[in-house]
């Protein structure tokens, strides 16, 4: 009995000190072609946290190529998200990304993304920061395989997120996020996604991890070419 209480004991202090989300993250998006160097996808994207809906957000994005190796893109994104008082609220987001892409082979594939975060019309204490959705730069290497003549496509990522501003906790790494998953090439002009991602607080005094799991959708709308219309 005395071995019982010690052990309880050490998962209730273990639990205030460490705390853990589970999430479930969904997706379904729409993507086409502006012309052959440029892309615009629009998604609707949630956020559920242990059961409960967090945030809804729709996403538009627009995609330029300026190297064989080179995309930078922006993204705007309109969050309405559940506050400590379990209400909604709305704020906005830019990200500003610069992606990097090498082909090592025909079926493996080397990224890097660089993404600079920007929230406004939201009030926050200056102290109540968040890397998911404050000022936030973020760094992205990525790997990715294709086997041949296969309909899934693998992919894995790690995620690092640095704080800018002149606050505490300012100017140093604060979170970091890994991920691996699948991309599922459906028939037609559809992609089934489908990634477990773990996401962990660094140098935050709050000892917080992720654990998510992501589904999503993406129809991309091929133009037909002239030889097609005839």
């Amino acid at each position: 009995m005395k071995y019982k209480l010690i052990f309880f004991s050490f998962l209730l202090s273990f639990n205030s000190i460490c705390q853990m989300t589970r999430e479930i993250w969904t997706g379904i998006g729409f993507k086409t072609k502006l012309t052959p160097k440029s892309e615009l996808a629009i998604d609707i994207n949630t956020r559920s946290y242990t059961y409960y809906l967090q945030l809804v957000y729709p996403e538009i994005t627009y995609k330029f190529k300026l190297a064989k190796w080179l995309k930078p893109s922006i993204d705007y994104r309109l969050l309405d998200q559940r506050n400590k008082y379990g209400s909604f609220s709305l704020s906005n987001r830019l990200n500003f990304n610069l992606e990097f892409e090498k082909g090592l082979s025909k079926k493996l594939i080397v990224g890097f993304r660089i993404r600079y975060q920007s929230t406004f019309s939201r009030i926050r204490e200056i102290n109540d920061y968040n890397p998911d959705f404050s000022p936030t730069i973020r760094l992205k290497p990525s790997i990715s395989y294709t086997p041949k003549k296969s309909k899934f496509s693998y992919n894995s990522a790690i995620e690092f997120f640095y704080n800018p501003q002149n606050v505490l906790l300012g100017h140093q790494f604060i979170k970091y996020r890994a991920s691996f998953g699948t991309d599922i090439n459906l028939k037609g002009p559809n992609t089934l996604s489908l990634k477990y991602l773990y996401g962990q607080n660094i140098n935050s005094g709050k000892n917080k991890s992720q654990h998510i799991l992501s589904i999503s959708y993406t129809f991309e709308w091929k133009k037909k070419t002239a030889k097609e219309e005839i």
